[in-house]
């Protein structure tokens, strides 16, 4: 049987997301899955050694930015960006 790791995090945190996620296999996969699950203002460690390029899609930060527009001075600042 074969899971979807983010859907299970989203799952399990009623589609929150996770506070923090740590990525420490440094493939594109795994940033996008860590990316993935993280929630609105949380974190993303990057651990892994990334030996090739790796692509985040502006589209996912515009998303991370669109998400905090509304939110009062005091939230803090959104880094989540999706894979998309």
């Amino acid at each position: 049987m074969i899971c979807n790791g983010v859907a299970e995090v989203l799952k399990l945190t009623g589609g929150r997301g996770a506070d923090s996620a740590i990525e420490a296999l440094g493939i594109q996969a795994t940033l996008d899955a860590g990316l993935g699950v993280i929630k609105p203002g949380g974190t993303l460690t990057g651990l892994g050694v990334y030996s090739g390029d790796l692509t985040i899609l502006l589209p996912a930060f515009v998303a991370a930015w669109a998400m905090t527009a509304s939110t009062p001075p005091c939230a803090p600042v959104a880094k989540r960006v999706c894979a998309v």
